[in-house]
């Protein structure tokens, strides 16, 4: 929704939404940064807030560029950051699951996340962790799919003659239950 109250219909993307709309203060916070003086404390205070919002799965799944995965491993690794610590992060094998989706999953205070790596984050988004609540999101459709052929005589020309059409894509709702954190640690 826009700050009038009407329907935002383009495409947008979930990221980019958690960044813009979200907070990164407040007990509605969407928003989080992990740096070097990130402790044990923030790690709890944080995971109380992802965890607001529990899905039905009892489960949230965390979209991770390779330097977020990088950074929860380390951590829970013996020589890690958290190693002379005093604190410990759980972090799992890595598992596959009916999706074909690898994860590994990290046990926090609060409940479990499913860290999967994803290749499209990366460049500027590579220490950048999404968390996802199922429960918030849609399947949202505009206009029902259809065939379309010989564009080419309408007003709609892009070069193909014949075209499949959708106007649909995924909805999020109560933004405050996604999570973006950005690791500059």
């Amino acid at each position: 929704m826009t700050a009038s109250g009407g329907l935002v219909r383009t495409t947008y993307g979930i990221l980019s939404a958690v960044e813009d709309f979200g907070t990164s203060s407040g007990d509605d916070q969407s928003n989080f940064t992990i740096d070097s003086a990130y402790t044990y404390s923030n790690f709890v205070d944080d995971m109380e807030k992802v965890f607001q919002y529990v899905p039905t799965s009892g489960v949230k799944r965390a979209f991770c560029g390779a330097g977020a995965l990088g950074y929860w491993s380390k951590m829970a690794g013996s020589e890690g950051f958290a190693g002379g610590s005093g604190w410990t992060v759980n972090l799992s094998d890595m598992k596959r699951d009916t999706l074909g989706f690898n994860y590994k999953v990290l046990e926090t205070p609060h409940g479990i996340l499913q860290l999967i790596p994803t290749p499209a984050l990366r460049g500027p988004y590579n220490k950048h962790m999404l968390v996802v609540d199922e429960d918030n999101m849609f399947h949202a459709q505009y206009r029902s799919p259809m065939f379309q052929a010989n564009i080419k005589t309408d007003n709609g020309y892009d070069g193909v003659k014949d075209q499949y059409f959708s106007d649909e894509g995924i909805g999020i709702s109560l933004i405050e239950s996604h999570n973006l954190f950005k690791i500059t640690a």
